[in-house]
């Protein structure tokens, strides 16, 4: 694993730590169930996890709002 990759998995980590939580309250409200809400949120972090390109963020609330609409209108 290059150290651009352990970088970005760790900055995707942090995100998680610090706004995982959020992010699932958040969808929670907007889908039928927990076990949805639970299935996007994962999914968005995966997501993120398989990216090429390097995630900066100004905004990252902002950001996983946006990446969670759109989950949640595929859903």
């Amino acid at each position: 694993m290059s150290v651009y990759q352990e970088s970005e998995q760790q900055t995707i980590a942090s995100l998680y730590r610090q706004h995982h939580s959020w992010l699932f309250r958040w969808l929670r409200s907007k889908v039928e169930s927990t076990e949805s809400a639970a299935d996007i949120s994962h999914d968005i972090f995966v997501t993120l996890l398989s990216r090429e390109e390097q995630l900066l963020l100004e905004e990252p609330r902002a950001f996983l709002t946006t990446l969670a609409k759109r989950s949640v209108a595929n859903h």
